[in-house]
């Protein structure tokens, strides 16, 4: 038992006992074979780890913030020559 609470955790190695009595199955294959079978728990998404920083500490140059790339596009946009207008035979095909 030692070894499957080491592999699987005490809780639900517990769990798993709790199942073998409930089902008076006094057999140490049962507890293996649940633990083996059990679907695994899904993992917890945290909102805050320390890993994870918030958006505004990212400095501006940064490529992550994203906003370097956004001010480029809005002064390559600025120097852009304005469009032909819609009315020009260039246009009309």
């Amino acid at each position: 038992m030692l070894a499957l609470a080491k592999k699987f955790g005490l809780a639900a190695v517990e769990e798993a006992c709790t199942a073998a009595l409930e089902l008076q199955v006094h057999e140490y294959r049962f507890v293996r074979r649940y633990l083996e079978r059990r679907p695994q728990a899904p993992l917890s998404l945290q909102q805050v780890d320390p890993l994870i920083r918030e958006f505004g500490a990212l400095p501006r140059s940064h490529p992550a913030s994203g906003l370097q790339e956004q001010e480029q596009q809005r002064s390559l946009f600025e120097t852009l020559p304005e469009a032909p207008a819609t009315n020009s035979p260039e246009v009309q095909q």
